[in-house]
């Protein structure tokens, strides 16, 4: 709080800003109205007879002093009004030129908005596009694969790509439509039937369960003692088999990339002494498409897909 003292100072500074800001803006209006009327006062002046002036030449001289302040003083007025207009008159233009930067500037970021949009879903496309193509190799390579291998109707190969805590269904091909295709499941867990058996100890090979169709109840047990498959679970699988043949298959890395799984409803799987020796020489074709693969999953899973 202002001391008592100060108070009159201030107030006077006050006046004295205030005094100056109205000389400021109305000067150039004021002073030639004072200057015409001092010039019109000592025009009045002496056309009145000498004798009877009453304030003698003196007056007359003051006024015509006031005068000429009064027109310096309009002419400097109108120079700053001028000026001051000048300098409104650029600072509006270059307002204009800030506002019309301004919004360039939005409609460059919209169309980049655009631009980018239109890139993502670009990208999106070719990556469900690249995904498709893998797909489709692993198919026909499982095809290839079943007509080698002479497999009939009662015959399945899987491939299952590892995927951190799980395994992924990549493909599947089998003659008979019902147990081909893309029904069943496509979520595995690592821990459980020949999938996880062969992730760990690099092969399973399990041959003449009991027939699902005769012996139900006995085909439950060996399930979940030879393949470590819950029977709730083997209950729900489409195609009970009663042999199979897991690996576990390398990436380009030569790292553990997923698992090939065939089965068949019968007892023994055909050319199944064979089966070792000929997963070793299909690996070389699956490698770069189980790398491929996991490309795929890693961009899913950045994609939120």
């Amino acid at each position: 709080m202002p001391s008592i003292e100060r108070l009159p100072l201030t107030r006077a500074g006050n006046a004295v800003g205030r005094a100056v800001s109205f000389g400021q803006r109305y000067a150039a209006d004021v002073l030639p109205v004072l200057a015409a009327v001092a010039l019109t006062a000592i025009g009045d002046w002496y056309t009145i007879p000498q004798n009877e002036r009453h304030w003698g030449g003196r007056l007359a001289n003051v006024l015509l002093l006031l005068a000429g302040v009064a027109v310096i003083g309009s002419a400097i007025a109108v120079s700053i009004a001028w000026r001051r207009d000048q300098r409104m008159q650029s600072l509006e233009v270059r307002n204009q030129d800030h506002v019309q930067m301004v919004i360039d500037l939005k409609d460059q970021i919209e169309t980049r908005d655009t631009d980018i949009a239109g890139l993502e879903e670009r990208l999106e496309a070719a990556e469900n596009e690249r995904a498709e193509l893998v797909r489709n190799f692993l198919d026909a390579q499982l095809e290839l694969m079943a007509a080698e291998l002479g497999h009939e109707n009662n015959e399945r190969i899987s491939v299952y790509v590892h995927d951190g805590e799980k395994f992924v269904r990549a493909s599947r091909f089998a003659e008979s439509p019902v147990y081909g295709g893309e029904g069943g499941r496509t979520i595995y867990p690592t821990t459980q039937g020949c999938i996880g058996q062969a992730w760990r100890d690099r092969c399973a090979v399990v041959t003449h369960l009991p027939d699902w169709a005769t012996k139900p109840d006995e085909y439950l047990k060996d399930s979940e003692r030879r393949c470590e498959l819950p029977p709730d679970i083997a209950r729900q699988i489409r195609m009970k088999s009663q042999s199979y043949f897991a690996h576990r298959l390398r990436n380009e890395e030569r790292r553990p990339a997923g698992v090939i799984v065939f089965e068949s409803l019968s007892p023994q799987l055909p050319k199944q002494d064979e089966l070792g020796q000929y997963v070793t020489i299909c690996e070389k074709r699956l490698e770069r498409l189980l790398s491929r693969y996991r490309e795929v999953l890693a961009a899913n899973r950045e994609g939120g897909l």
